[in-house]
């Protein structure tokens, strides 16, 4: 049963609708997905230290990768590539401008 109410929900936010269970808020607003996805991405909030690195090598973070739609890794491609994060650098803090996709 958990699984098909994941699949009704999942396919809701496919569809553009926020429901109740699932607001996303930016500073204490809530905003839509969208919106929210792409401050997470272009704000580098998807990415984390990888353990035992000393912060020399970063990995994205489960928890926001897995549960992007196929057409939302095609829009934010450059942001979740591999090559980026072997360029990424935690002190440049600018926020990502420009086209994501690659």
């Amino acid at each position: 049963m958990d699984i098909l109410n994941e699949q009704i929900l999942r396919a809701k936010e496919l569809m553009g609708v926020i429901t109740e269970q699932r607001t996303y808020k930016i500073q204490g607003q809530n905003v839509s997905r969208e919106k929210w996805l792409d401050y997470i991405l272009r704000n580098y909030l998807h990415i984390t230290t990888k353990p035992r690195t000393f912060g020399k090598e970063y990995e994205y973070r489960k928890s926001y990768i897995d549960d992007l739609t196929d057409e939302e890794k095609e829009q934010y491609c450059k942001l979740l590539s591999d090559e980026f994060l072997l360029t990424y650098d935690r002190f440049d803090t600018e926020p990502f401008e420009g086209d994501t996709t690659c």
